[in-house]
């Protein structure tokens, strides 16, 4: 908890909080990184998304910015992806 109360109270977020021993460490990784970022996300911010992705350089690009819109709801928020109610229109394209 120490370590996401320092992420989100820099104006950076997570990107430049850490140390350079873990920052290289994150950019050493040689896996892509899937991520997906919902526009009314207030806890992970279409901003902090782009830092948390400046962490994880190789082979990874910025995820797609989905609205509730584009799922045809009001609210997908930042654990609504987690929903069953999104099963069938989130989780089988990914």
């Amino acid at each position: 908890m120490s370590q996401l109360r320092k992420w989100c109270l820099h104006t950076d977020y997570c990107v430049e909080v850490e140390p350079d021993k873990v920052r290289q460490t994150f950019r050493q990784i040689q896996i892509p990184l899937h991520s997906i970022c919902f526009t009314d996300d207030k806890m992970l911010s279409v901003t902090n998304m782009h830092d948390l992705h400046e962490l994880f350089v190789h082979k990874n690009r910025m995820p797609p910015k989905l609205t509730p819109t584009d799922m045809g709801v009001e609210r997908v928020g930042h654990l609504g992806f987690s929903k069953a109610q999104f099963e069938d229109s989130l989780w089988s394209d990914l």
